[in-house]
């Protein structure tokens, strides 16, 4: 929790309503500057860090217990161990469900595989 919180969520969700051309170039400039211009990998990860996809992970991550997570802190397992071991499995449908979507975006794109 942040000061401000609410209105990053929001400021987010309202660049969802932008067209995919708008941000293209943006994108592909940061595509090439990691190296991954004309590589599956850069088709893919545009498409997988989307904002419709941070926000199912947001939302499926804030719908695992706090009481969950407090049991194995207990327990004494590390943040890794806890994110590894309870958080990753609690979400595993959101994750499915982000694979897919990101697969069918990436597939239905022919203007960012031209670029």
């Amino acid at each position: 929790n942040f000061r401000g919180r609410g209105l990053y969520i929001t400021i987010l969700l309202a660049t969802a309503a932008l067209p995919f051309e708008v941000i293209m170039v943006s994108t592909l400039i940061v595509t090439r500057g990691l190296g991954l211009q004309d590589t599956l990998l850069g088709v893919v990860l545009p498409q997988a860090v989307s904002i419709v996809s941070i926000f199912v992970m947001r939302q499926a991550f804030m719908n695992v217990p706090d009481e969950l997570e407090e049991a194995v802190v207990v327990d004494g397992a590390g943040p890794i161990r806890t994110f590894w071991s309870i958080m990753l499995p609690s979400v595993r449908g959101s994750i499915a469900v982000v694979a897919v979507l990101g697969f069918l975006d990436s597939w239905d794109q022919f203007l960012w595989p031209l670029v």
